[in-house]
């Protein structure tokens, strides 16, 4: 950092020294420092300030602190409103801050720019599984696997959601369609299996635990005391 500082000094507009001082606090731990030099290399350089910006989201991120990454987030979306990326990024900070009302209302603005963004669709059914609202949440999961129809996790979420609605019957369906996707699912079989005892068909439940068995014999245990 301190030979960094130097040549700094004698090329202030530098933009591979001030990059390379940045990287410098970066990897020290410095983070307030190394987001004031990248603020200033986005100044320096407008074309690449978008960039920059995005070095101090993926900086905080990695650091765990992303209710720092909120501001340098919202100043990519102002410098590329139309991008649903920019825009994502942001709703994802909200989403790993568990600010989860925001972050649904921005993986929404993303979706105002590209309607079919698959991604934007999985995390608000996250986000409102969270929140414990399971109606909303099978509806934005359902979106999801309109798009991308072989997500067996996508499957798995919804069948969960009816599941905490107490409606098995219809949680069947997606949980069955989950382990067609992925046979070795193992949370997927168990629950499949759970809802197979709810619907008081322990025929079926019993060939479930008879596949789930082979692959997770302690979660399979945990079955075999409901079995007749």
């Amino acid at each position: 950092v301190a030979a960094l500082l130097e040549a700094q000094k004698a090329q202030p507009r530098d933009l591979k020294v001030n990059y390379s001082l940045a990287m410098a606090y970066r990897k020290a731990g410095q983070f307030d420092q190394a987001e004031a030099v990248l603020k200033s290399l986005a100044e320096i350089n407008p074309p690449d300030a978008s960039t920059h910006y995005s070095d101090i989201i993926k900086m905080y991120d990695e650091a765990g602190r992303n209710e720092n990454a909120i501001e340098a987030a919202r100043k990519v979306i102002e410098l590329n409103p139309k991008s649903e990326m920019a825009v994502y990024n942001l709703a994802i900070m909200f989403q790993k801050l568990k600010r989860y009302e925001e972050a649904i209302a921005t993986f929404q603005q993303a979706l105002t720019i590209k309607p079919d963004y698959d991604v934007a669709y999985y995390n608000i059914g996250s986000c409102y599984l969270n929140l414990k609202k399971y109606q909303e949440s099978v509806a934005a999961f359902r979106n999801y696997v309109a798009l991308v129809p072989d997500n067996a996790d996508a499957w798995l979420q919804i069948g969960v959601c009816y599941m905490q609605l107490k409606d098995f019957e219809s949680a069947l369906e997606p949980l069955k369609k989950c382990v067609e996707l992925r046979p070795d699912y193992r949370v997927g079989l168990f629950n499949l299996a759970v809802v197979y005892l709810n619907l008081k068909d322990n025929f079926s439940a019993r060939d479930v635990y008879k596949t789930l068995v082979n692959i997770d014999p302690p979660l399979a245990e945990k079955l075999k005391k409901y079995l007749r």
